[in-house]
């Protein structure tokens, strides 16, 4: 097993997974090229330990030790000199990851295994310009990763069954939840959950409902966590909207991925959800102060408003399907499915254990 474990980029992603790495008694690496970013990410880091020791989520002495394992650098030969796994946790930009694993390749061992972050983009991609696509991998972790408990570990066509057994090991050393997963666009919760956004998008546009009326359907017929677009908000409009375009454009274009206008109409002005104050809704500090006025610009008039548990079946229908799409093309099973998106979007269910109408859990195993 790894003794020591580099993570590339000290973003939201990157920092909290260098912590979830250290607090399970990794040495870790964390690099940044930018001094800032690592300063915040320090900072961001010791002040997580210090609120979990004081709500004993874990002990002083497991809070010291974490932090004794961790170091930061702005040098990559550094940080990755040694480490046994690499975790990429860069912008999401196939080029950008390319070329970071290439320059990888020239420093570690031939032993090291060389993973990414990516939430959506193509783990044979990433690889594509590696002369060793063997031990290259993806472990996709979830927002917080110190809370998060679900790890999609992808394996490309070329990833070795090696490469994936020692990353599988690793989540579990971790105390997480690995799923396996097929290399395909936005591996399964992204891609499952993607119709749960633009359906309610299309909802709102079609003027069948307000925001506020699908985000309470959805909390109450479906006791999902949070509605769509309180969730997009929450996530960040530019985010959502990234990941969306990479599945579009992964996929081939198909109709039911394409990008909606008024999420990339707020993106271009720059309410990107809680982060800015506004996106769909306004917030006051991180507390939701009413819709969004842009966002309701140019929307029609609600003629036929659509019942609650009207609105929870278009969105868990489109869901659903999508679903039995991902068992159709093995990407995983149905049960696999259920547990990731349970994990990943904290859903009390699954889709293959909701009450659609006309769809059935066999249907979906054939």
């Amino acid at each position: 097993m790894f003794q020591k474990v580099a993570v590339i980029g000290a973003g939201t992603m990157g920092r909290g997974i260098a912590q979830v790495c250290a607090q399970s008694g990794f040495k870790t690496a964390l690099y940044d090229n930018d001094q800032n970013t690592l300063g915040m990410a320090k900072e961001k880091i010791a002040k997580d330990l210090n609120q979990s020791s004081l709500f004993k989520r874990i002990n002083d002495e497991q809070a010291k030790a974490a932090w004794a394992n961790l170091t930061v650098t702005t040098t990559l030969e550094e940080a990755a000199h040694q480490s046994e796994l690499v975790i990429e946790a860069i912008l999401e930009d196939l080029s950008l990851k390319k070329q970071l694993f290439e320059k990888l390749e020239k420093i570690v061992s031939q032993e090291t295994l060389l993973a990414s972050n990516t939430s959506s983009l193509s783990i044979a991609g990433i690889a594509g310009g590696a002369t060793n696509p063997g031990r290259i991998l993806g472990l996709h972790f979830f927002n917080p990763p110190p809370v998060m408990k679900l790890i999609e570990v992808v394996r490309a066509a070329k990833t070795s069954r090696q490469a994936f057994d020692l990353a599988w090991n690793f989540c579990l050393k971790l105390h997480k939840t690995p799923v396996p997963v097929k290399d395909s666009p936005g591996f399964i919760v992204n891609r499952v959950l993607r119709p749960f956004y633009l359906e309610a998008l299309r909802l709102l546009g079609a003027g069948a409902c307000r925001m506020s009326e699908i985000d309470h359907a959805c909390r109450d017929i479906g006791q999902a966590p949070m509605g769509p677009f309180s969730l997009v908000d929450l996530i960040g409009l530019d985010v959502s909207l990234a990941v969306t375009i990479s599945i579009y454009e992964a996929m081939g274009r198909p109709e039911r991925f394409k990008p909606v206008a008024l999420q990339e109409r707020l993106v271009q002005a720059g309410h990107l959800g809680r982060k800015t104050g506004r996106g769909f809704y306004l917030y006051s500090g991180h507390r939701p102060a009413g819709e969004n006025p842009t966002a309701l610009e140019n929307l029609p008039e609600v003629k036929i408003r659509l019942t609650p548990q009207e609105i929870w079946l278009r969105l868990a229908g489109a869901v659903r399907q999508e679903a039995e799409l991902l068992v159709q093309e093995n990407v995983a099973d149905a049960a696999t499915i259920d547990l990731a998106v349970r994990l990943g979007a904290n859903f009390p269910q699954g889709p293959f254990e909701w009450n659609v109408p006309g769809m059935t859990r066999e249907k979906a195993s054939s």
